[in-house]
């Protein structure tokens, strides 16, 4: 391309996690599911105008159990982000979503949840009732750790 410049897309990512209701579960929660339901409040919210300018470039790139990371478009974030907290069913199922963090990448996403998860065991540990069950949060931990090496 003779001088032309390219032009690179940036995309966001949204690391958020989905909370499931009383009767919900979050282990029928597929990719598909939570971008209709995502795409559904954008389009709610910010009309035709904001669906389009999310689709094209909204992406699931991950569900594992209560948490997922979105790609989105960066110029457009502000759509999706906005329309996150009226996301209130996902598979006709009761539920309430989470914006954990939003990062330049996957690998930003990924370093949050890890800091998240250990505060959450921190505070586990911390509140445990008593020596019995604060050492077996502890062993459990440590069997964790040896498994993934």
């Amino acid at each position: 391309i003779d001088g032309e410049e390219m032009v690179k897309l940036k995309n966001s990512y949204a690391l958020i996690e989905v909370l499931p209701g009383p009767s919900a579960s979050t282990a029928s929660l597929a990719p598909g599911h939570l971008f209709v339901a995502v795409m559904e409040q954008v389009g709610k919210i910010h009309g035709d105008y904001g669906a389009g300018a999310v689709r094209s470039s909204l992406h699931v790139k991950v569900v594992d159990g209560d948490v997922s990371v979105l790609r989105l478009p960066s110029d457009s974030a502000h759509l999706l982000l906005s329309a996150l907290p009226f996301v209130r069913y996902i598979n006709k199922e009761p539920v309430t979503v989470r914006l954990l963090f939003c990062g330049r990448s996957i690998r930003s996403c990924e370093k949050r949840l890890l800091k998240q998860r250990r505060k959450e065991l921190s505070d586990a540990i911390a509140s445990a009732e008593t020596p019995g069950t604060r050492q077996s949060i502890v062993d459990s931990i440590q069997r964790i750790e040896a498994a993934s090496t």
